[in-house]
């Protein structure tokens, strides 16, 4: 598992232009550390609009807790089977070593 911290916007900008969509849709942006981290007791639901990064939230949210209790029961939930391999991918490719 790798991260970048980038400089800054003209950084950003070629590291979604470089040609590796795949290392996008895991990029977690800084504002969105908060959700992958807080400690809430049960569920919460995250919302918002298309684009806002909330699968990227959840997938992180969910290896972080794979990772601290890999016994914990976490259940991530969608509507779409397309949404539900777009998560096993992203955390594959997150974690290629988490199992599921």
């Amino acid at each position: 598992m790798g991260f970048a911290k980038l400089a800054g916007a003209d950084e950003l900008r070629r590291f979604i232009t470089g040609g590796d969509f795949s290392a996008w849709r895991v990029f977690l942006h800084p504002q969105q550390r908060r959700w992958v981290q807080g400690n809430w007791k049960g569920p919460y639901r995250i919302s918002g609009g298309a684009g806002t990064g909330k699968t990227v939230v959840v997938v992180h949210r969910a290896r972080r807790l794979a990772v601290e209790d890999p016994d914990a029961p976490i259940v991530v939930t969608t509507f779409t089977t397309n949404l539900a391999a777009e998560l096993a991918r992203s955390l594959e490719r997150l974690d290629p070593e988490l199992t599921f």
